[in-house]
């Protein structure tokens, strides 16, 4: 009786430990957007007419996706532009790297980082601002 109460405390003590272990086992540390990525998927944003200019920043798996278009453009227009924004970094934001992102189809798609877009006027004016979490299958406005 006192062995097995022995032995289960022992198994329990090593499960704790084993869960301790997980639980603090350092996360992977995140790809880096290249740069040649983030140079030709804000190239390629700034191909569009009505955009005047494009930035990305990353913080961990955090990237912040930022638009300047006229202040005339509609929300539509700009969620569209912060949309296609989003799908070229997911494609391009990784060349040169060994990681990939999963490449958007209809829907841009599950992948590794969290979105914050943005898309504003000259002024600062916020015409539209969005987010996607890794898990999520669209940007949420």
């Amino acid at each position: 009786m006192i062995r097995n109460r022995i032995l289960l405390v022992f198994i329990i003590l090593v499960l704790a430990a084993m869960l301790l272990f997980v639980g603090c086992a350092p996360r992977e540390a995140p790809p880096e957007i290249t740069d040649l990525g983030k140079s030709t998927a804000i190239e390629q944003i700034k191909a569009y007419p009505e955009v005047l200019d494009a930035a990305i920043t990353q913080d961990g798996y955090d990237l912040s996706l930022a638009i300047i278009v006229p202040k005339d453009t509609s929300e539509a227009q700009a969620k569209e532009l912060g949309e296609n924004f989003v799908r070229l970094v997911k494609t391009l934001g990784l060349l040169d790297s060994d990681k990939r992102e999963p490449p958007p189809e209809k829907e841009i798609g599950e992948g590794i980082f969290n979105y914050l877009i943005t898309v504003a006027s000259p002024d600062q004016k916020i015409i539209a601002q969005g987010a996607k979490v890794s898990f999520a299958t669209h940007i949420t406005w």
